[in-house]
């Protein structure tokens, strides 16, 4: 006899099929994970995609004037003097006054991030020295700092400013003394004046 005659002959009166089912049990809980296995093969490369677009072409002018040798300056009271520069980094779209070069023209209309910085000391006592950068020959607030300067102490003058520009904008650098007569020092053997100007963007 079957199993399920058994089950019949002992007095079950469902079907077949019904005593089948009731022979399955609950779920039992989830065992534990296994161990990770080894991992697989690397498979082969895929091919190259296609290569995009290219993008426009840049327009970038980076340029900037440094003094390096050091040089002494008599600087007379309430008037500009300029800083002469002893080293040039060339870039793209800009030009310098090359004879006794004190400035730099930059060629297109743009955004321009200029910075400068003056290291310097002065043989005199409580010298108010303005340093200024000038755009077209204009001195902007903007674009100058100014310090009292005791004597033999050296002043680092820095800042950076953020200015539209048209072609053939011209920047330099100035001291100017505001209450006497000053002879201002900048060291040499390393870059102790130093103006740049880089364009961040086009602007019409």
């Amino acid at each position: 006899m079957s199993a399920y005659e058994i089950a019949v002959y002992n007095g079950y009166d469902k079907s077949e099929k019904e005593w089948l089912d009731s022979l399955v049990g609950t779920t039992g809980d989830t065992g534990p994970a296994g161990p990770i296995g080894p991992a697989g093969a690397l498979g082969s490369t895929g091919p190259t995609g296609a290569t995009g677009p290219g993008g426009m072409a840049g327009s970038t002018v980076i340029g900037a004037l440094a003094v390096t040798g050091g040089s002494t300056l008599f600087a007379a009271a309430g008037s500009d003097t300029r800083i002469p520069m002893d080293l040039v980094e060339y870039g793209i779209n800009i030009t310098y006054n090359w004879g006794n070069i004190t400035s730099m023209t930059v060629l297109e209309n743009g955004v321009y991030e200029i910075i400068w910085y003056l290291i310097a000391t002065t043989a005199m006592d409580d010298v108010d020295l303005l340093v200024k950068i000038g755009k077209n020959g204009i001195y902007s607030n903007q674009l100058s700092v100014q310090k009292t300067m005791s004597i033999n102490t050296e002043y680092t003058f820095i800042g950076c400013s953020i200015q539209t520009a048209f072609a053939n904008t011209v920047f330099d650098m100035i001291i100017a003394p505001q209450n006497k007569d000053a002879i201002i020092s900048i060291p040499g053997g390393g870059t102790s004046a130093y103006l740049s100007a880089k364009k961040i963007s086009d602007w019409n």
